[in-house]
């Protein structure tokens, strides 16, 4: 019924809203659909001081209440997020990709073959194009940003995956799907295995054998000289022991300078020898960082115990092929 509808509605609403405290961005994903709702319905002013104000309202109080109570203080945190990195381009210290970067590499590269059904979808299945023209919207958006990355292209694969569903349905329904599985499906479990098992595995395996190392009571400590995240640390060492790695915050308060990762990577021998970062009894490399400054670690008392593949090609940080 009207009720019923008008509550799924609010629901609906609620929901959205709580995404864009989650995610600010998120308000662009759900613009268009908002003025597609406001423009069908019979009588939008209604709709906007009847259900969108109210529950924008309640969830935006809901949220400020939250977070001043858990801060201790008055706090609004998605705006402290558009703050640092819209207006202050915070994210850009992490790096930056020109506005074309999720139609040219970024979504190609997660889509994969996935691409073909997804855009013979679009062209052939009309009634499951909204869900295209929103994954087009949403790169489109995130475009604008400068800072980017492969996660962020994960929703619009999800929205695309509904004309790829639904041509491979009217293309494949009671045929042999040999031809499908073989060109789509195939590869990207091959690709799942690889990349799941062996590309950038270093991190994983050396957290396997930090673990052997602890339970044989030879780990006092490790320090990863790696960049931020290269490895899952205590999710898998569970071991009650210091680990240091090189800190990627972002310089807050508009201090000047880089993070403390990129000014090792600017000058590894010399940070080094000149002890700027602590070592513990054990240090995570990858090469060739490693071979670079065996000679310095080797001065400082250390010497190479164990060396694991990480990488076949280059990543984001350049050759990284053992650990």
């Amino acid at each position: 019924g009207r009720r019923g509808g008008g509550g799924r509605r609010r629901l609906g609403l609620a929901l959205a809203a709580a995404t864009c405290l989650v995610r600010p961005p998120a308000a662009l994903f759900w613009l268009p659909v908002g003025l597609w709702q406001l423009l069908r319905d019979p009588r939008p002013g209604q709709l906007l001081l009847r259900d969108v104000g109210p529950v924008l309202a309640a969830v935006l109080a809901a949220d400020l209440a939250l977070e001043s109570f858990f801060y201790g203080r008055p706090a609004f945190p998605p705006w402290e997020f558009l703050k640092f990195n819209v207006l202050q381009g915070g994210a850009d210290l992490y790096g930056v990709h020109p506005w074309h970067w999720y139609f040219t590499s970024g979504f190609p590269a997660v889509a994969a073959t996935l691409l073909v059904p997804m855009a013979l979808g679009m062209w052939h299945v009309r009634e499951s194009r909204a869900g295209g023209w929103l994954a087009l919207w949403g790169l489109a958006y995130h475009g604008l940003i400068p800072h980017k990355e492969h996660r962020f292209a994960l929703l619009p694969l999800h929205l695309a995956m509904l004309p790829a569903g639904a041509w491979c349905h009217r293309r494949f329904s009671g045929r042999p799907r040999g031809l499908l599985f073989a060109g789509v499906f195939l590869p990207q479990l091959l690709m799942a295995v690889y990349f799941g098992l062996w590309h950038q595995a270093g991190g994983v395996s050396a957290m396997r054998w930090l673990r052997g190392e602890a339970a044989a009571g030879r780990l006092l400590g490790a320090t990863f000289l790696t960049p931020c995240h290269a490895a899952p640390h205590q999710s898998h060492l569970h071991r009650d022991v210091p680990l240091r790695f090189l800190d990627c915050s972002p310089p807050l308060g508009g201090e000047a300078g880089g993070t403390e990762e990129s000014s090792f990577f600017l000058g590894p021998r010399a940070a080094l020898e000149g002890r700027r970062v602590p070592l513990h009894s054990h240090v995570v490399m990858f090469s060739p960082l490693s071979d670079e400054v065996g000679d310095v670690m080797a001065r400082l008392g250390y010497e190479e115990a164990w060396r694991a593949h990480h990488a076949h090609f280059p990543v984001d940080h350049g050759p990284q092929p053992q650990v």
